[in-house]
């Protein structure tokens, strides 16, 4: 599981007790990065956005749709508060609210 904040529940959790059903986490890491490798060593499941799984067949892995209704996940930016006024930090976030809004 993938978690910046080092929890091991989440909304799909959630999902799953409602059919009866629940995961046990084995891992929980706060980088996507990081598992790629960790699933090619282990059996092992991971829930990940579409756009990182199409990317991790080349690691011999392979994806398949979520068995539960799959909440929306808010995404969140964190930077150091010295940064607020970054000329650069300010143009990717215009960037990234352009893309989000569109």
């Amino acid at each position: 599981m993938v978690s910046y904040r080092g929890a091991s529940h989440s909304a799909i959790d959630q999902q799953l007790a409602l059919k009866g059903l629940q995961r046990r986490v084995r891992y929980v890491s706060s980088h996507f990065s990081a598992l790629p490798l960790i699933l090619t060593q282990m059996p092992a499941l991971a829930t990940v956005p579409d756009g990182l799984a199409a990317e991790w067949i080349p690691f011999g892995l392979v994806c398949s749709d979520v068995p539960v209704k799959s909440p929306d996940i808010p995404l969140s930016l964190l930077w150091h508060k010295r940064r607020d006024n970054d000329p650069a930090l300010q143009w990717l976030l215009a960037r990234l609210r352009e893309l989000m809004v569109n």
